[in-house]
């Protein structure tokens, strides 16, 4: 039975899932889509392991991940379902077809309604998790946590953990200084007009046809890839393009290899938490 509710980690479901006898990941994502693949491919491989995963979502993090498919995805490996639980950090963000789809695939789920992210971070940091993973690391949240600015339940979850002497990984997306081949979600590239979009229905509304117009509404988007596939010169997935890491973003991980372990690639999760 899936569950929607405010913040309480009274919360039956919550509780169970947190205190069972399986070792338990707290694994936090943010809003990069930098090795996307391979940060759903890692946990999957972590899940296969009998591990249990407690995965807390950035707002920008849920709406990048929903834009990749993640949520659409994840709902295909129903097996899993009780071995993760999700936290988000507001209604809004899920509404976006993301709780649609949890409920439809049965899986746990809290949102945060009224609670502040900081008293839900503090108790959080106090359980004993097998490892605390943030992947993606985007180069936002790692400023934040150079400059301790601690504004969101995932800066407020790895502050405090830090200050109770956990150790946390991180995958950042921004490694070193040069340029990075990453890959896009699904984008509308224009389109060659009326009769190729023809009676084309997208179930998750994430793309409009009025008149003669198409409109694409990308926070929407599951990244179920229906539209590429039936449309595939008005809609690409996974166009490569290059972006540069900036040096302050580069300075800003070495500054945190002091203090966390970092690892470069989602792919080497796995193989640290069989250690």
């Amino acid at each position: 039975m899936n569950q929607s509710s405010n913040y309480d980690l009274s919360f039956t479901p919550m509780i169970s899932f947190i205190h069972s006898n399986d070792p338990l990941i707290l694994w936090c994502y943010t809003g990069g889509g930098h090795h996307f693949e391979e940060n759903f491919r890692a946990l999957i491989s972590i899940l296969d392991y009998s591990i249990k995963v407690l995965m807390v979502f950035s707002n920008s993090g849920a709406l990048v991940a929903n834009r990749y498919g993640f949520f659409y995805e994840i709902q295909k490996y129903t097996h899993f379902k009780e071995k993760i639980f999700f936290i988000f950090e507001n209604q809004e963000i899920v509404n976006y077809n993301i709780e649609k789809i949890l409920v439809k695939g049965g899986f746990h789920y809290l949102i945060n309604r009224y609670d502040p992210s900081f008293s839900v971070a503090q108790s959080l940091s106090q359980y004993s998790f097998h490892h605390i993973i943030v992947s993606p690391l985007t180069s936002n949240t790692a400023a934040k946590i150079c400059t301790g600015v601690n504004d969101t339940l995932i800066t407020n979850l790895i502050i405090n953990s830090v200050k109770m002497g956990k150790e946390i990984v991180l995958v950042p997306t921004d490694m070193e200084e040069g340029s990075v081949i990453t890959k896009l979600p699904i984008r509308f590239t224009g389109g060659l007009g009326d009769q190729e979009f023809g009676n084309f229905f997208c179930k998750y509304e994430a793309i409009k046809y009025i008149r003669k117009t198409i409109t694409f509404l990308p926070e929407f988007c599951v990244g179920c890839k229906v539209c590429v596939h039936k449309l595939p010169n008005i809609f690409t997935y996974g166009d490569v393009i290059s972006i540069n890491v900036r040096k302050v973003d580069a300075s800003n991980i070495s500054k945190l290899a002091k203090e966390f372990t970092i690892i470069s690639i989602p792919s080497d999760i796995p193989k640290l938490i069989k250690k």
